[in-house]
């Protein structure tokens, strides 16, 4: 059994599975794969790493995020407490390229001004 099960055993009983950290990298090499790779492997990131809902990652305003402090604020939906999270450097490095990817690029690359990225 492993620890994930585990863990799920002792603590969940929603039914709910949790992603593991081996999945999340299978999902990161395959976002490298894809039409929009920096974007994709970005969101995967982010949604993992701040546990972010889908709504809350596409009302994520670049306003948000600090790059000199590396810190990013996270306004919850669903009666959640709102945070200031640390960016991580390999989070920070591939956020960068993205956005310098979008300025450069911004035609073709789905997305509203001032919004991270766009359903």
């Amino acid at each position: 059994m492993s620890e994930m099960q585990k863990v799920k055993e002792k603590h969940d009983t929603s039914g709910v599975k949790w992603v593991t950290s081996l999945e999340v990298e299978a999902l990161r090499t395959g976002a490298k794969a894809s039409r929009n790779p920096i974007r994709n492997e970005l969101i995967i990131l982010m949604l993992y790493r701040h546990g972010l809902r889908e709504s809350e990652l596409c009302n994520l305003q670049l306003e948000a995020i600090n790059l000199d402090e590396a810190r990013i604020f996270i306004k919850r939906v669903k009666n959640g407490n709102d945070f200031i999270h640390p960016i991580a450097s390999d989070e920070l490095r591939l956020l960068r390229r993205y956005l310098r990817f979008r300025r450069t690029k911004k035609r073709k690359v789905s997305t509203s001004y001032g919004q991270l990225v766009k359903r």
